[in-house]
């Protein structure tokens, strides 16, 4: 039986004709770019078996982007003995690494004889003999079934691009499902001239279609202000064009920036922003918005009209989501910092008042020991001093921050005014609804006095405070309490904002309950669970059924010992240092190995091209090869581009800052990472360090200044800091990071990591106690792989069990059976519907852990997660306890991510800078520029160490060489003057590419 070679088959004939024979290739499959791997018959002549009645087996294969080491391994796999290439053009401008020589390189390696076969193509086989070459692609075309294109057929190809079009924005991903529409339905591909007039095509239905919403939704006098009144200054900066305000992001968490976010908003509504509901996915919202999101001004003139108002309409869109986002955000932050403050002023008094009391004491201590006092004048002498010391105070600390936040009532109020001028609405009969409404009633009275008949809807934890003699500071109360009401309603999404990204309704955000009725069974199947709460509630209760009885084995045997209430497991051992693992290293990185930053970002990038990547095209002059890498270093580390400047002597100032916008604006940094990864992982090294299949999640703090608004205060470093969560592979990498809010639950993080990430299929993703809930747990299980966290108080974790589940004696202590599997019943479909809400996209795992996972307490959806997440972890506890080895590699896989953080530390080791990180962009741009550059790093220290395996295979075994990771950064120069001197990479990096569809070379607007 022949073997199969990355999915390509094989032909099979087990009866071959005496050569010369003629035998036709069958179709296999598409290739990377959508075309049939091979469709004409080629003419097979081997003379040294050119005597024998059967042949061994033929594979094709395309060299796509693969590396050369990539690439030979897939030919040894299947022990390939000859390499016929068969392009007609024995060249590829596009992976230049695959010319006729290296073949012939390639050909030389695998041959079993002496003199290696000579490599041929489909033209010259063909020379000379035009007539047999159509009559070859006539019978291959018959045998296969293929047929061209009719009218017909091409009107419902275009009926069918009119709702691709809208998920497939980009020309690449487009012509992909067109060649995958015609090779289905059998017919020949498209040509390259019928192919871009096909997708010119699709792309003038897509913005025909937008462009009538746009005008349905916005009346034509108000489209006719955008561009005039985006050019002129608003009135709330008028030294800037409205273009660039809209722009910006909030320049701190103060008062003031509240109320220019909440102008910004109104702005975006006098443009009519509110009306512009295109019905449009916010892929697609994004994609048309960002060109004028960092075009200059002075370039908008040169776009055609009807593009640029369908760019103007999604980008008013954009920003007004965006920005009645950001201004909800800094509303529940200065609440949450008028809180603090008022508990700051609270302990400070307590404070003094402890000082007082101490004083007190010791003033009492001196008159009890004064033996000349007489009893009356003791007593007289006490009263005096307990005087000043009143006990009528409030009756705990919490009241006591209640009645100081009602100090700040104005404060409070302005807030309350500027949610009210964003729409913030809350729900039906919702308490907030009330409580604003008795609010707006006294202040157009301008009495400022609570009426006594003023119900509470607050909760007992007010009734005090509201029910006080003094009616103002009552009233204030009432102020304060329903900005704590507001803010926890924004938490939970009680409280929703209609034009919102983040704080839309929950329901807005989940397929619509009419579409799920109707295909939930579609959804259901894509997810890979069974849609019946019962049926799968067997499967999970038969697996806790064997973990459980595989941990009290592991008890019995004295592996896990049970003690009262707690689990104990033994220290993991203190490995000895291997000396043969530290000669190892020294051998890959101690013999003189250094690398200058710039000259390994080059040598990767000719390997990778990722520059290509993160231009869009081929760069233009080596001038601007160099700008692209220095504002890749200015993003991606705690360099500025002054900084630069002064290290780089062909650098300046301007071009480094532009670049940089640049960069931010196109979005391609995940694109560029998956290519340097990708060939990174084309070595055999990397096999050894991991199977592939498992990750990390683990944020890290990156230091900023604390105007920044979106800075928390990072506990461990005691200072302002932002996040950047990265995913860390196995076979080390960084698969995905994504910039992040500190002090915040990390599940909804490490969920939506592992969903968008392209380089791997996980199974599981080991997570610290930060990055696990249960209701997450059960969320990432349904969505097809596990999280395994670290948990913190191991030993007293209990065992979740449902009730009345027969658990071993051994492990009765332990167990916990409150578990109600009515709760997975009754909230099973919800769940699901969720969960397919976001495999589908439409809305991230951040938002649904955040909007369902705590926050929805007591609704049926959060009991179903929580209670499947409770019998998963008590699953995963088993496995954890009871199972050393499994127990060690999540351990390692931590362990993993965090060398990764470290070396990350070392590039990015400062803080972000007064003007850095202030919008969304901005913040994973530069997340993504520090990824790219340790995944440079690791990729080139990843090269040499197979390049010492390859030079010293008896020292450097494959047990010794996969405990040396390629996170050794010692040997790099990560600072001083840089030279970014091209030498003779100059023309792999700058050789132009012609005759692309690709949405990479497309011309820049």
């Amino acid at each position: 039986m022949a073997r199969k070679l990355r999915g390509h088959d094989p032909i099979i004939n087990d009866s071959w004709p005496p050569w010369p024979f003629h035998v036709p290739l069958q179709t296999c499959g598409l290739d990377a770019q959508g075309n049939p791997n091979v469709i004409v018959p080629v003419i097979i002549m081997i003379k040294e078996q050119s005597r024998q009645s059967t042949l061994p087996p033929i594979f094709t294969i395309g060299h796509s982007t693969r590396s050369i080491a990539e690439f030979l391994i897939l030919l040894q796999q299947v022990a390939v003995d000859l390499v016929i290439d068969v392009r007609s053009i024995p060249r590829s401008r596009t992976n230049p690494q695959f010319p006729e020589v290296v073949l012939q390189h390639i050909a030389k390696q695998i041959s079993r004889g002496e003199r290696p076969p000579q490599i041929a193509s489909i033209r010259s086989l063909y020379r000379h003999r035009g007539r047999t070459l159509f009559d070859h692609q006539q019978a291959a075309a018959g045998i296969l079934g293929f047929r061209k294109l009719t009218e017909g057929a091409e009107r419902n190809l275009l009926g069918y691009l009119r709702k691709e079009t809208w998920d497939a924005l980009e020309d690449e991903e487009l012509s992909f499902r067109i060649r995958k529409w015609l090779y289905e339905l059998k017919y020949f591909s498209l040509g390259e001239r019928p192919l871009r007039s096909l997708l010119y095509r699709a792309r003038r239905m897509r913005e025909d279609d937008l462009t009538a919403a746009i005008a349905r939704a916005v009346p034509a006098d108000t489209r006719e202000t955008w561009l005039a009144r985006l050019l002129a200054g608003p009135p709330a900066s008028p030294l800037q064009t409205g273009l660039d305000w809209l722009r910006e992001g909030p320049k701190s968490r103060k008062a003031s920036a509240v109320m220019e976010q909440i102008a910004r908003v109104e702005f975006l509504k006098e443009l009519g922003a509110e009306q512009l509901e295109l019905g449009i996915s916010l892929a697609a919202l994004t994609h048309y918005a960002r060109p004028l999101q960092y075009r200059k001004p002075s370039k908008l003139h040169q776009v055609r009209n009807e593009i640029l108002e369908i760019e103007i309409a999604c980008f008013l869109r954009l920003q007004l989501l965006r920005h009645s986002d950001t201004a909800a955000d800094l509303i529940d932050r200065r609440i949450a910092d008028l809180w603090r403050q008022a508990k700051d002023r609270v302990e400070e008094r307590q404070d003094d008042e402890l000082r007082r009391y101490r004083r007190l004491v010791t003033m009492l201590q001196g008159l009890a020991a004064d033996g000349r006092l007489r009893a009356e004048e003791f007593r007289e002498r006490v009263r005096e001093l307990l005087v000043p010391f009143g006990f009528d105070g409030p009756p705990n600390k919490v009241t006591a921050i209640r009645m100081e936040l009602a100090n700040d009532h104005i404060h409070l109020r302005t807030l309350l005014s500027a949610a009210q001028r964003i729409d913030v609405v809350p729900e039906n009969d919702h308490a907030l609804q009330g409580a604003l409404q008795v609010i707006d009633k006294v202040h157009g009275k301008r009495s400022g006095t609570l009426r006594p008949a003023e119900t509470n809807p607050f909760g007992v934890s007010w009734e005090g405070l509201l029910a006080q003699a003094d009616r103002v500071a009552a009233f204030n109360s009432y102020v304060a309490a329903t900005a704590m009401l507001l803010k926890r309603s924004l938490k939970n999404g009680s409280a929703a904002i209609d034009h919102s990204l983040f704080h839309k309704r929950p329901s807005d955000r989940m397929i619509p309950k009419t579409e799920w009725d109707e295909e939930s069974r579609r959804h259901i199947k894509a997810l890979g669970v069974d849609e019946s709460s019962v049926i799968e509630l067997s499967k999970i209760t038969a697996l806790l059924e064997a973990r459980l009885f595989d941990l009290s084995e592991a008890v019995a045997e004295g592996h896990v010992t049970i003690r009262d209430t707690s689990v104990i497991i033994p220290k993991p051992k203190t490995e000895e240092v291997d000396p043969k693992i530290v000669f190892a290293r020294r051998t890959v990185f101690g013999r003189g190995l250094a690398g200058q930053l710039p000259d390994v970002i080059i040598e990767i990038d000719a390997r990778t091209r990722f520059s290509w990547i993160l231009l869009g095209r081929c760069p233009r002059s080596e001038s601007e090869l160099i700008n692209l890498y220095c504002a890749l270093v200015a993003l991606g580390t705690d360099l500025s581009a002054a900084d630069l400047v002064r290290m780089v002597p062909q650098a300046a100032a301007d071009s480094i800052t532009q670049m940089m916008v640049r960069l931010e604006a196109k979005d391609a940094m995940d694109a560029a990472n998956q290519q340097v990864l990708e060939f990174m992982r084309g070595y055999n090294v990397t096999r050894l360090w991991g199977p592939g299949v498992a990750a990390s999640a683990d944020m890290m703090s990156l230091d900023a200044r604390r105007q920044l608004w979106s800075a928390r205060t990072e506990p461990r470093r005691k200072g302002y800091a932002v996040g950047t969560y990265a995913h860390v592979m196995d076979q080390w990498g960084i698969i995905y990071n994504q910039p992040i809010i500190l002090n915040k639950r990390q599940a909804g993080a490490a969920i939506e990591g592992a969903l968008k990430q392209r380089i791997m299929d996980i199974d599981r993703v080991a997570v610290d106690t930060h990055g696990f809930t249960h209701f997450g747990m059960a969320f990432a299980n349904i969505l097809g792989f596990d999280l395994c966290p670290r948990l913190a108080d191991l030993k007293d974790r209990k065992l979740y069990v449902p009730r009345r589940f027969k658990v071993p004696d051994t492990l009765i202590s332990v167990a916990s059976p409150t578990v109600r599997m009515a709760d997975m019943h009754e909230g099973w479909d919800d769940l699901l519907r969720l969960a397919s809400s976001v495999k589908s996209g439409r809305c991230s795992a951040t938002f649904a852990l955040d909007r369902f996972g705590s926050a929805a307490r007591g609704e049926t959806i959060f009991k179903a997660g929580d209670a499947f997440g409770k019998i998963l972890r008590t699953i995963y506890l088993c496995d954890y306890l009871g199972n050393e080895a499994f127990r060690m590699a999540i351990l390692k896989l931590l362990n993993q991510g965090e060398s990764v953080h470290f070396m990350e530390r070392a590039i990015h080791n400062g803080d972000l800078g007064p003007k850095r990180g202030r919008t969304d962009d901005q913040l994973a741009a530069i997340s993504g520029a520090l990824s790219l550059i340790a995944n440079i790093l690791m990729t080139w220290n990843t090269l040499h160490i197979e390049e010492a395996r390859a030079a010293e295979p008896t020292v450097l075994t494959d047990d010794i060489i996969s405990k040396v990771a390629p996170i050794a950064h010692g040997h790099f120069n990560l600072r001083g003057m840089f030279n970014f001197d091209l030498g003779a990479h100059r023309s792999t990096l700058l050789e132009p590419i012609r005759n692309v569809i690709s949405p990479r070379a497309k011309p820049d607007s």
